[in-house]
């Protein structure tokens, strides 16, 4: 009976050992699972700030700035392009292979005249930010700043010109100013009939001369000014303007409109006058009335060489207009020379 009981202890400390031995074989198996992979390493490119201040610098349509970059990573890193806040900046290589610890040079280009205000010589404030595209994503923005500083004003209203009409031979002016004396500038006009010439200089002082060479008609007329030269400091520049000028009539009629309606039954005549905004004294070259329902007279009054009446009566076979009558006048002037002008009066 003692041989049976210690038999059955011994077999019972056996099992709660196998037991505790399976558990504590899950416990070891589960702690000593592999610990997950670390978190793939995020591309760096680093630039020192004080690559990223061109400070105070000319305006020119090309400045070029070179910016060195550091991979600070462990691993290459693959620059596919460059993105920049402004299509007045480009940036090459637009592709680049940087070492772990390598630095290389991209050089930031940008059109700084476009920043600048033509009417004023205060530097202006730039700010360009780009960044790296790395595997399709982009990495932090960097902003490269400076000032550029003008080299030419040409005032607010200066590049608006105003000529009489057919001007051949006219000549208006321009006048700039520049942040340094010029050691040479030079002026030319694309595309338009008008020599450019320096008139007069004094200082940082300059004011062009701009001549006519061929008849313009009237109206408001568009062309590109390109200024170049060099500045006493030894700067190149060359800058293009839109300019326009505004070609007057020589003759202004009243009332205004060269179309007269309206003229009421029982009205029988109609007084125009044409007056002459030029030198040019004003010549009657021929005026006649003629209509479907008959013919009428024109009777000219020369009040001045720059003054004209015209009085248009009809035929005194007809007693009222019935239809339309159709004036034309003939003027000898500028402008108007050989040009018909119809006036229409209806009842």
């Amino acid at each position: 009976m003692t041989r049976n009981r210690l038999g059955l202890l011994v077999l019972g400390s056996v099992t709660l050992a196998a037991i505790a031995g399976a558990f504590s074989g899950r416990a070891y198996f589960r702690h000593a699972q592999p610990a997950p992979p670390p978190a793939p390493e995020q591309p760096a490119l680093t630039v020192d700030p004080a690559h990223l201040d061109f400070g105070d610098v000319w305006e020119t349509d090309k400045f070029e700035w070179k910016v060195p970059v550091t991979n600070t990573g462990s691993q290459v890193l693959v620059v596919d392009r460059w993105q920049a806040g402004c299509d007045c900046s480009a940036i090459t290589p637009q592709s680049l292979r940087v070492g772990p610890g390598e630095t290389k040079s991209i050089t930031v280009q940008i059109d700084l005249s476009s920043k600048v205000d033509s009417t004023s010589l205060t530097p202006v404030p730039i700010s360009i930010t780009f960044a790296a595209v790395v595997g399709g994503k982009g990495l932090p923005a960097l902003t490269l700043r400076g000032k550029a500083k003008p080299i030419i004003s040409v005032g607010t209203t200066n590049l608006s010109q105003t000529i009489p009409a057919d001007a051949r031979g006219a000549t208006s002016r321009l006048n700039i100013e520049l942040a340094l004396p010029p050691d040479d500038i030079t002026g030319m006009v694309e595309m338009f009939p008008v020599r450019c010439e320096v008139g007069s200089q004094s200082g940082r002082h300059v004011s062009f001369a701009l001549k006519y060479s061929e008849a313009i008609p009237s109206g408001y007329h568009k062309f590109a000014l390109v200024i170049r030269g060099k500045l006493a400091s030894g700067q190149a520049f060359s800058k293009s303007f839109s300019c326009g000028v505004a070609v007057l009539p020589d003759i202004q009629p009243t009332p205004s409109e060269l179309v007269v309606t309206g003229l009421v039954k029982g009205v029988r005549e109609e007084t125009i006058t044409f007056r002459s905004l030029s030198d040019a004294p004003l010549v009657l070259v021929g005026a006649f009335v003629k209509g479907t329902a008959g013919s009428g007279t024109v009777v000219a009054q020369v009040e001045s060489q720059a003054l004209l009446s015209l009085t248009i009566r009809p035929s005194k076979d007809v007693p009222e207009i019935q239809r339309e009558t159709v004036t034309a006048v003939h003027l000898a002037g500028w402008h108007l020379r050989l040009t018909p002008i119809e006036l229409t009066i209806t009842p």
